[in-house]
């Protein structure tokens, strides 16, 4: 089954994050504890970004009458590493800004390897944006092309979710 229309896209969900983070930023500052500073915690994006691109994923697969089964941050290796979402037996990483330094390729390079070796059936790696070249193009290598996407290319989101509907 291949996908052309989908409800969300790139434009849509970087909206629907931006719209996200600031309500939640907004929700933060109005706890009792919240002492006028700015909002500026370690990992709050990333963390918006995975649940805006789960609850599309959701929504999609909703949409199209698809049913699975989530869980989040799902060990896959005894030394603490994880995956950000798993839908049925599907590993998959979410990256906001995508890597911050060379050694983060040899990171998913091992999770990858973690996930296959716990018997998930495919590792993907969906990033918002990755601006390095060199960065974008190793992680095409080392997860595969067909594995890898990035929300700061046209239509990835429409090829994203058809990959994971081919995997499903």
């Amino acid at each position: 089954m291949r996908i052309t229309e989908l409800f969300f896209n790139e434009y849509k969900i970087g909206e629907l994050f931006n719209s996200n983070l600031s309500e939640a930023k907004e929700l933060l500052s109005s706890l009792d504890i919240f002492c006028g500073n700015d909002i500026n915690i370690k990992g709050l994006n990333g963390w918006v970004f995975e649940q805006t691109v789960q609850y599309c994923i959701r929504k999609e697969l909703e949409l199209l009458k698809i049913q699975a089964k989530y869980s989040e941050q799902e060990k896959i290796h005894k030394r603490g590493a994880s995956v950000d979402l798993v839908i049925n037996n599907i590993a998959i990483e979410i990256k906001k800004s995508g890597l911050f330094c060379q050694a983060d390729i040899a990171k998913y390079e091992k999770y990858k390897e973690y996930a296959i070796k716990q018997g998930f059936k495919e590792y993907l790696f969906i990033s918002g944006v990755e601006e390095a070249k060199l960065y974008r193009a190793k992680m095409q290598e080392i997860i595969g092309l067909n594995n890898t996407f990035f929300l700061d290319i046209p239509n990835e989101w429409n090829r994203f979710m058809n990959r994971l509907i081919e995997l499903l």
